[in-house]
């Protein structure tokens, strides 16, 4: 489920009115959803999180907007189309990281078939090129 609780609710509203935008990763009910938490179109208060899930499932939207309206009942949920993983694969993560190297490069990451394989590669080299 997704830690989050109001203080630390508090404290990314804070960080997003700073920095504009902060990626979020969500994992929930063991599938990985990526978030995007930016100021929102209606207001100069407004926190609106983008939703990008490979996998949508009505089931993991409710919990998800059920938990976020305990702890931030004025976060406004904006669910967006993402690239749809294949079916029964593990691949979730790699299309949340996906999402986030284009936001974050302004690109257009091509979803194709073998894209879960290029990222496997391309986070390998990126974990042997910079040891924590």
């Amino acid at each position: 489920m997704v830690h989050l609780d109001w203080k630390r609710a508090q404290q990314l509203a804070a960080k997003v009115h700073r920095h504009g935008v902060i990626y979020f990763p969500i994992f929930i009910m063991k599938h990985w959803i990526a978030g995007l938490l930016e100021k929102g179109t209606r207001d100069s208060a407004e926190i609106q999180l983008r939703i990008l899930d490979s996998a949508p499932s009505l089931i993991v939207e409710d919990k998800l907007r059920k938990h976020f309206n305990m702890v931030w009942p004025a976060l406004r949920l904006v669910n967006e189309f993402s690239p749809r993983q294949e079916r029964y694969s593990d691949d979730c993560g790699l299309y949340m990281s996906a999402v986030f190297f284009g936001d974050h490069l302004d690109i257009q990451i091509d979803h194709s078939h073998d894209m879960a394989k290029c990222m496997r590669r391309l986070l390998y080299a990126a974990s042997k090129h910079h040891p924590p």
